[in-house]
């Protein structure tokens, strides 16, 4: 389990590395009651900088001074596998969604498309100085999902749904849309696909598509999914060449006491790789010290996979517990579906997304 998260956690960062340096309603019918006031509109259009859903309660690597799940015991490190996973591929979005941080894009009818000339700070890790980056977004309808269809949204910035093509120094970088306004309290509702392609660097060749689906218009009642697709190749280290992943995260009720639901599915190939799948379920809440989860994984020969079905634990000793403490919680796992593992065609970036700006 130690090696499958060491995996990861090099893939990832040498995804986030190669990213870094190179991109850095309706009326009511009835006529006796009044129409609703309009929603106010933001002062300015702005990407979400976070879509992901907090689990560092059970992610205990993500900070030794956080670690709340307890060290030596029986589900020590079955209990942070999933958190610790998905924490690191919301990190990457979050590093993309970074890189848009400094967009104000006008609200208005008349804002159809959008420009900006920025000069990027480089962190001191990825080799630090600036980078110059011209970024162009088209809010025209389009088909994103590939059914034929298009999506219905606006065509301008001032009304919800809002679709947009966007273009990283004339490059295809991000499709998606927005369904509520972002807000720097609330992400609101939306989806979209990144993709890198690895013929654009020059010492780590990795292709990268990634796509998240998110719900948080209610900040008591929120679910996330993240997917990803990637290959490194060239490396000269003995990581997993190929990496796929579906992480869906859900939240029930307010941050302080929240019930928090982990289901994911990851899969691995490669010279480097010593469990080809991995699939988990956890289920915890924040104000209480259980957790409830179940693992699936498959090993090469001569390793054994730790597997075990509805198990429940106490994070801080991290040993098993009766189950009637996940049950009596309402944390319980069982009849909890694994996710699906993503497929590419529906992580690439869109056909109906120009290869050059529309403008």
């Amino acid at each position: 389990m130690e090696h499958l998260r060491n995996i990861l956690g090099q893939w990832c960062r040498k995804c986030l590395c190669t990213l870094l340096i190179f991109f850095y309603g309706c009326l009511d019918s009835n006529p006796a009651t009044p129409p609703a006031p309009p929603a106010e509109l933001p002062a300015a259009l702005t990407f979400p900088q976070d879509v992901g859903i907090n689990v560092d309660k059970v992610s205990s690597s993500a900070s030794p001074s956080l670690a709340l799940v307890g060290s030596g015991g029986r589900f020590s490190q079955p209990i942070a596998e999933g958190p610790h996973m998905a924490s690191l591929i919301n990190d990457i979005l979050k590093h993309n969604l970074s890189l848009l941080s400094g967009l104000e894009i006008p609200v208005s009818s008349t804002t159809v498309n959008f420009s900006s000339t920025n000069e990027i700070e480089r962190p001191e890790e990825f080799g630090g100085g600036k980078v110059t980056a011209t970024i162009k977004i088209d809010f025209a309808d389009y088909d994103l999902d590939g059914d034929g269809e298009k999506e219905g949204c606006s065509g301008h910035t001032a009304k919800t749904p809002i679709c947009f093509r966007l273009w990283w120094n004339d490059e295809r970088f991000m499709a998606g849309l927005f369904e509520d306004f972002p807000t720097e309290e609330n992400a609101g509702r939306g989806r979209f696909r990144i993709s890198q392609s690895g013929d654009k660097d020059q010492v780590v060749g990795q292709d990268l598509l990634m796509m998240a689906i998110y719900d948080h218009s209610d900040a008591e009642d929120k679910v996330s999914d993240l997917y990803g697709i990637g290959s490194t190749t060239g490396s000269g280290e003995d990581l997993p060449s190929n990496f796929e992943g579906h992480i869906s995260l859900a939240q029930s009720g307010p941050d302080e006491t929240a019930k928090k639901t982990i289901r994911m599915s990851s899969k691995f190939s490669g010279s480097g790789t010593q469990y080809p799948e991995f699939h988990y379920i956890g289920s915890w809440k924040e104000d209480q010290d259980f957790w409830s989860g179940t693992i699936l994984q498959t090993a090469v020969e001569g390793l054994t996979a730790d597997n075990f079905s509805n198990a429940c634990a106490q994070i801080s000793t991290a040993n098993e517990v009766a189950r009637s403490f996940c049950l009596d919680l309402g944390i319980d796992v069982e009849g909890l579906e694994f996710a699906d593992l993503p497929v590419q065609d529906d992580l690439a970036l869109p056909d109906d997304f120009p290869e050059s700006p529309t403008f």
